[in-house]
This record gives structure tokens, C-alpha cells and sequence, in this order.
């Protein structure tokens, strides 16, 4: 959802498996050249922000509410335009530099950073943020055909969780940050033995055992009001 992504400063969306961003507004525009309408929307937190929507031909169903207050919520947020996309731009390099300066001074001063999800999103923020093998020694992925390989165009050695955990790095990137709630569950132990989280978006910050507010607010519209 093109409104969620540019508030969270979702650049890692941007891949080659993603060619388009909607909002209600542009999709709205091409269903209407195919006489069908949206008459019902709803927004959710999957991959940071998206909306669902349901599509008929035109006056078939009656139209919900949802769809006026996204319309509303679409219209205030594009009446910015072109400062909205200026201000994504501003954000992200400001996620950038801050995450590449952390990880650079840590390691000098002798601290590993290890990469926890090897994913195509992830990439994306690796390449964007120079950050490569020189940085970052290894990443671990659940998926074992990934173990053995490289991160493409950072060459970081892909490894096992189990050898991630063994290894006991000081960080872990993590790059499947919409996930960061399981993650957290699932590194529990890591997290209590003194390990820290580098968490890169929505905004740069490092999570450890006693963070609160793990989610900052995603922004997601409440069309239930």
C-alpha cells in the first residue's frame, strides 16, 4: 500500500518482484476503465501496511464507508505531493547513513553484526546501505538451500540458525523487521544473554531484552471510525 510504504520509509519494498504501488486512488482509476468499482476496503499490517479490497461491477453493491475515508485519508496525505516523496527521500537516507555509521563504528571497535534473515526485501536494504562481507561477517536464514551461498551483490556468507546462534554475535540486522515481534520470540534466549537486535525500519533503532514498544506505530488508517 503506496501510503503506508512511504510513511514507514519502506524503501526495502522497491525489488524487482514488486513493479507497482498502489494506493486506493490508482487502482481505483483502472477498475474504473473496466466498469468495476471498490465497495469495500480494509487495511492491515501484513508486510507494513496493505489494504485489501473488494471489487464488483459497478453498482452492484452498495458502497461502503471505508472507501470515502480512505479516499479522505488519500487526499490529505497526496495533497503534499510532490513534498510527501521529497520527505521519503530525506527519510531514507537519513535510515541509510544512520544504520551504516552504527554498523561501521561497532565493528571497528571489535563488536560482530551478523545478518538474521538473508530475504530479497533484506537485500535491498543491504545494497542501499553499502553494507557487505567487509561489515558483516555472516547472515542466517531458516531456509536451507540459502545455506552456503551469498547475499547477491554484498557476498555475505549465508549460515544456519544454528550455527548463528553457536557463533553468539554481539548483533543481529534484523531485516525481516515486520516480523521483529516473532523474531523477538523466537531469539528469546539471545536476547537475554546480552544479545541486541539492529532493527533499520521504520526508523533506525536497536532493541534489546528490556525495550519496550518493540512496533513503532505503522500508521495504518482506522477505517472502522
Amino acid at each position: 500500500y503506496l501510503p503506508t510504504m512511504l510513511e514507514q520509509n519502506g524503501f526495502d519494498n522497491v525489488g524487482h518482484e514488486h513493479l507497482t504501488y498502489y494506493s486506493l486512488r490508482t487502482l481505483s482509476l483502472l477498475l474504473t476503465e473496466s466498469d468495476l468499482e471498490i465497495f469495500d476496503v480494509e487495511t492491515n499490517d501484513v508486510n507494513g501496511g496493505s489494504f485489501r479490497t473488494y471489487i464488483s461491477h459497478k453498482d452492484r453493491f452498495p458502497v461502503n464507508m471505508s472507501v470515502s475515508r480512505l479516499k479522505d485519508y488519500e487526499n490529505k496525505l497526496f495533497s503534499r505531493t510532490p513534498s510527501i516523496y521529497k520527505e521519503f527521500e530525506k527519510n531514507v537516507r537519513r535510515v541509510s547513513l544512520q544504520l551504516r555509521r552504527f554498523v561501521a563504528k561497532e565493528v571497528e571497535n571489535g563488536k560482530r553484526v551478523y545478518v538474521y534473515g538473508a530475504s530479497t526485501r533484506g537485500n535491498t536494504i543491504l545494497q542501499y546501505c553499502k553494507l557487505d562481507h567487509h561489515l558483516i561477517e555472516k547472515a542466517t536464514d531458516a531456509n536451507p538451500e540459502k545455506w552456503g551461498r551469498t547475499t547477491p551483490g554484498t557476498g555475505i556468507p549465508i549460515v544456519s540458525k544454528d550455527e548463528a546462534r553457536r557463533d553468539n554475535p554481539d548483533y543481529f540486522l534484523v531485516l525481516p523487521h515486520h516480523f521483529l515481534d516473532e523474531i523477538i520470540r523466537q531469539e528469546s534466549d539471545y536476547l537475554h544473554s546480552g544479545g541486541e537486535f539492529i532493527v533499520p525500519l521504520p526508523k533506525f533503532r536497536i532493541v534489546t531484552k528490556d525495550t519496550k514498544n518493540l512496533q513503532p506505530n505503522l500508521g495504518l488508517f482506522d477505517l472502522s471510525s
